[in-house]
C-alpha cells in the first residue's frame, strides 16, 4: 500500500512543478480552457479580406482555397460576414472589413423560430388558406353530388365531424357560423 501512496505523490509532486504542463488544457488568464484552432476557416477568410481590401468574391475564394480552405466554405463565410456585417461589398464588387479584428460568428436563428414569426403574423384566413390544400375546382356534377349527401347528414354525422376538427378549424367554423346567423351563435 504505502508503494502506491509514494507513488501517486510522486506524480501530484511532478504535477504540481509543471512537468505534465505540456500534457494539461491550454488554459486562459481566467482560468477558463481555451483550445487553440486548428482550422479557423471563419478566422482566415475575414482575415484575408481585411488584409487586402478591395478584393472581389471570387479572388478570396480562389486565394484561400489555395491556402487549402475549401471553396464551399469559404464562398458561403464571405456571404455569413457580409450578413452579420463584419465585412461590406461595395457595388463594384470589392469587398471591405468594417471591423479590424475578427469576432466569431453568432449564431443564426433556426428555422423554427423563423416560421413561428411567420405565423404569428399571419391572419386567420392566411393559416387556413396556407394549411389547405391547393386543387381544382371540382366539376359541377361533383358538387351536386356532395350538395345531396351534405344535406341528408344526420346530427349524429355532424357531431363526428365536429370532433374532427383541430382547434383552428373549429375556430375558423365558429366564425364563419357567426357571419352567417349574427353574434347570437
Amino acid at each position: 500500500m504505502s508503494t502506491m501512496q509514494t507513488a501517486l505523490q510522486k506524480v501530484f509532486a511532478e504535477w504540481e512543478q509543471g512537468v505534465h504542463a505540456k500534457d494539461a488544457p491550454n488554459l486562459t488568464a481566467k482560468g477558463q480552457k481555451g483550445f487553440k484552432p486548428t482550422n479557423n476557416v471563419s478566422r482566415a477568410t475575414f482575415n484575408y479580406v481585411r488584409d487586402n481590401p478591395g478584393c472581389t468574391r471570387a479572388q478570396a475564394t480562389d486565394a484561400l482555397s489555395a491556402m487549402g480552405y475549401k471553396l464551399s466554405s469559404t464562398a458561403s463565410l464571405l456571404s455569413a460576414l457580409t450578413r452579420q456585417r463584419q465585412l461590406r461589398i461595395l457595388e463594384d464588387g470589392t469587398m471591405h472589413a468594417n471591423l479590424t479584428e475578427y469576432a466569431p460568428l453568432k449564431m443564426s436563428s433556426s428555422k423554427k423560430s423563423k416560421k413561428a414569426k411567420k405565423v404569428q403574423n399571419m391572419s386567420l384566413a392566411q393559416m387556413v388558406s396556407a394549411q389547405a390544400p391547393r386543387q381544382e375546382p371540382p366539376p359541377a356534377e361533383t358538387v351536386e353530388k356532395r350538395a345531396q349527401l351534405i344535406m341528408h347528414r344526420t346530427a349524429d354525422d355532424m357531431d363526428k365531424y365536429i370532433d374532427s376538427l383541430n382547434v383552428r378549424q373549429a375556430k375558423v367554423l365558429m366564425q364563419k357560423l357567426k357571419a352567417i346567423f349574427g353574434e347570437s351563435v
